[in-house]
């Protein structure tokens, strides 16, 4: 049975980018991985050696499929010869578990094999199997088509060895059965060219290079990559992904194709946003996403990728394109405070990582980290709306979920409603400590600590109340809230985009790097970013820890020690109002200020706030604009 279901290509495209980085070791987040305060130049060769297997060693899954693959192809009577291709190769060799099954087939369409291999199956007895076809797409850079089967619980794409011709006038290929070495030299790179034999099982290299590229970690095509990339412009965006995630070193032509102004252009308008965001996706699940940024800036890409929307485009920020290098060191700053945090090993912060980030929610954390330089600016999106800049460039450029969008907005507004409450707890812990603040950051000059119980205690439910109506706002996002709210004092010391931002007037931030000239420019934004992490990191860690002493980390969650029939019992309301909102959120509010206050406590609470007030009117009317009680309900 074949099945050419709608957008089954792109579905099966982002499953297999994601499963690739799924497999590698350590898929739980394992914050030793990131290398963000470790500064080599992004290109530079993080792996000069790398110990590859002699041989392939099959697994009883693989053994079993390959041989059910081996049989079918016999069946089929017409000396067809099977190899496995690409990923699935080259993770073997460097010792990694793959599911990443392509088999190539040398005189037969995907489709067609995929019939043999049911016509066998049905010899034997056994169940047939569906066979999903993805069409070919070449406008879209899709050249050639594959079916999809599981056989024994593993899903295999299968797809024939393919040459190419091209008309005199047109980029797109003719499609035909070709040889191994044909079909090797239009692969991607010259690692994921490296076929397994299933016939004659071994290995083979027909582009020469593929076994000693992948041996001194060489990201590197088999024909020129202009050509390469013209075949396919995501090719590009490629070559960062699997650089950032084995640590090798682009090849110098790639580089310079790459900064191709065609190559560029086709990947803008030739390629689907839907492909580009799941590569960017790989990356930022894989295991140096900070270096893959980095690429991406290096590369001129990062101006493609984050493409700015209109009328912003036309600003001079899109432009210069220096945004790319301050949304660079702020996703390293972040990832750097979640290394340094990581890497502690006071017992204090271990609270911090009872639980490790989830594979979602650093990708919600480096992104918002990433788009952080134009979280203040604005764009057009559907319907004449206006949404910032990040969402429409999250929903547009990479088209991400909305969940990723919405958490990048919550994300991006709590870094500014968070600064009064941040000097708030810094303050708090200085005057604990019988200290003064100076620059909100650390705790330098000694005062005399005055204050009485009842201040001390009224300030700390203060703070309490302003922390819980944040947290009660991010919700499940509060952790990642709180790392990230250090960075916007660093951003304003990176230059870039802030620059660019406070020539109109629209950012406080001083640019110190602004004049440094561009050949010096990354070092000197690395230096920075070594020097402000350690203090982000404690000034994040400070903030958690506030709210794990003080118990409100799941204050998002809470109930109201009251529902609403005995709010109105209370209250001798005889119905429900517009003032039951706001009745109900003073219960939660002083439930916040008083963890230990008692039902009892919190209706007499209640009837000194709300006794004279009928259900009906609005929250505002009920407790107006000037009344304390807003603020403070103790």
């Amino acid at each position: 049975m074949i099945l050419c279901p709608r957008k089954f290509s792109i579905v099966a495209r982002k499953l297999k980018v994601i499963a690739s980085t799924a497999m590698s070791p350590s898929r739980s987040l394992c914050i030793r991985q990131f290398s963000s305060i470790d500064f080599v130049s992004p290109n530079s060769t993080l792996t000069p050696s790398v110990d590859l297997l002699e041989n392939i060693t099959l697994t009883d899954d693989e053994s079993r499929i390959f041989n059910t693959l081996l049989a079918a192809a016999n069946y089929r009577g017409t000396g067809t010869v099977l190899r496995c291709a690409g990923g699935w190769v080259r993770d073997k060799l460097l010792g990694k578990t793959s599911c990443d099954i392509d088999i190539a087939i040398d005189n037969a369409m995907g489709r067609e094999f995929a019939e043999s291999v049911n016509a066998y199956l049905n010899s034997q007895g056994q169940a047939t199997r569906t066979a999903a076809v993805i069409q070919s797409n070449p406008d879209q850079s899709k050249h050639l088509e594959t079916a999809r089967m599981k056989i024994y619980d593993l899903w295999i794409d299968l797809v024939n060895l393919r040459s190419e011709t091209y008309a005199e006038d047109s980029r797109i290929p003719e499609m035909a059965l070709g040889t191994p070495e044909e079909d090797a030299m239009r692969r991607d790179f010259t690692v994921n060219s490296l076929f397994y034999n299933l016939n004659e099982k071994k290995i083979e290299d027909f582009t020469g290079h593929g076994l000693e590229d992948l041996r001194v970690g060489l990201i590197r095509t088999p024909l020129h990559p202009i050509e390469t990339f013209r075949d396919d412009p995501l090719r590009a965006l490629r070559a960062v992904r699997f650089a950032a995630r084995f640590g090798f070193r682009l090849d110098d032509a790639i580089v310079s194709a790459a900064a191709d102004d065609k190559i560029q252009n086709a990947l803008a308008k030739k390629v689907s946003r839907e492909r580009i965001g799941t590569e960017l996706e790989g990356m930022f699940n894989g295991m140096d996403p900070v270096r893959a940024m980095r690429l991406l800036d290096e590369l001129g890409l990062f101006k493609v990728v984050f493409a700015l929307p209109p009328p912003l485009d036309s600003s001079p920020l899109a432009t210069e394109a220096s945004y790319g290098k301050s949304c660079v060191a702020c996703v390293a700053a972040a990832s750097g405070i979640l290394t340094h945090l990581k890497g502690a090993e006071s017992p204090s912060s271990s609270s911090l990582w009872d639980e490790e980030l989830s594979l979602e929610d650093r990708r919600f954390f480096l992104l918002a980290a990433l788009l952080l330089p134009l979280r203040d600016l604005t764009a057009e999106a559907a319907k004449g709306k206006t949404q910032s800049a990040a969402a429409v460039i999250i929903r547009s450029n990479i088209k991400w979920r909305v969940k990723d969008i919405e958490a990048c907005d919550t994300l991006h507004l709590a870094v500014q409603e968070i600064a009064p409450v941040l000097e708030m707890i810094l303050e708090e812990g200085c005057e604990h400590r019988g200290e003064g603040t100076s620059g909100g950051d650390r705790c330098t000059k000694v005062v005399v600590n005055d204050h009485s119980d009842d201040e001390q205690e009224g300030k700390r439910k203060d703070t309490r109340l302003a922390m819980g109506r944040l947290l009660r706002v991010w919700k499940q996002h509060w952790r990642l809230a709180l790392l990230l709210a250090p960075l916007p004092r660093f951003l304003g010391h990176v230059g870039g985009a802030a620059e660019a931002l406070s020539r109109e007037g629209r950012s406080p931030y001083p640019p110190p790097l602004a004049k440094v000239p561009a050949e010096v420019y990354d070092e000197r934004l690395h230096e920075e970013v070594r020097k402000w992490v350690p203090d982000m990191a404690e000034t994040a860690r400070k903030l958690v820890e506030w709210v794990e002493k003080e118990e409100l980390g799941d204050c998002w969650k809470w109930k109201p020690l009251l529902n609403g029939k005995q709010i109105m019992d209370v209250l001798e309301w005889t119905k429900a109002g517009q003032a039951m909102g706001s009745a109900s959120t003073a219960v939660i509010e002083w439930q916040i200020q008083n963890p230990n206050g008692s039902v009892d406590e919190c209706k007499a609470f209640l009837k000194s706030a709300f006794g004279s007030q009928k259900a009906g009117p609005g929250r505002e009317e009920a407790l107006g604009e000037g009344d304390n009680r807003k603020r403070k309900l103790i």
